[in-house]
């Protein structure tokens, strides 16, 4: 055998394990691919099954407003643009995560503290309330960790929400 032969067999043999190894490439590739569309369909099956379990929850707490859920959410609404028409800044990013797991509200900053609105129903009680919750460590906020500093009826008029937003901020006085 001469040299050429031997050259033109080891070019044929690495062209070869190329192929090779590049079809074993791919078909991991697809396989990895299935894996993560399965995986994909699993988690917005488990967005679905927990977004029902939400508005179940959501529709058994607002019972006892005398408002429908869609009123409910305007009130949150309302509390939520009144943080930013005194100041509050909207914080999308934060606590995207615990958001979307326990449908918790946007956090607020303002004056160095974290702030968020929410719906909480005591347990000696049916009658659900709307809430101020407040925390000034940004990693508490980060995970949606925050104490409750005030809590009012759903049948306050949009003037009494304003007035409790900005007492929460520390803006006029109880």
């Amino acid at each position: 055998m001469s040299f050429k032969q031997i050259i033109l067999i080891l070019l044929i043999v690495a062209v070869v394990a190329l192929v090779v190894g590049l079809i074993i490439m791919v078909t991991n590739y697809m396989k990895a691919n299935e894996r993560y569309r399965a995986e994909a369909e699993e988690r917005l099956q488990a967005i679905q099954r927990r977004k029902k379990r939400e508005m179940e929850e959501i529709l058994s707490v607002i019972k006892g407003t005398g408002f429908s859920g869609e009123e409910v959410e305007k009130r949150l609404d309302y509390i939520e643009n009144s943080f930013e028409k005194n100041g509050g800044e909207a914080l999308e990013e934060l606590n995207v995560k615990n958001r979307e797991k326990f449908g918790q509200r946007r956090t607020f900053k303002w004056n160095g503290k974290f702030y968020r609105t929410d719906v909480i129903k005591f347990d000696e009680s049916d009658t659900p309330y709307m809430v101020i919750s407040c925390t000034d460590d940004e990693n508490y906020a980060k995970i949606g960790l925050m104490d409750d500093i005030d809590v009012f009826g759903f049948e306050l008029s949009d003037a009494e929400l304003d007035r409790h937003v900005r007492c929460a901020l520390g803006m006029e006085r109880y």
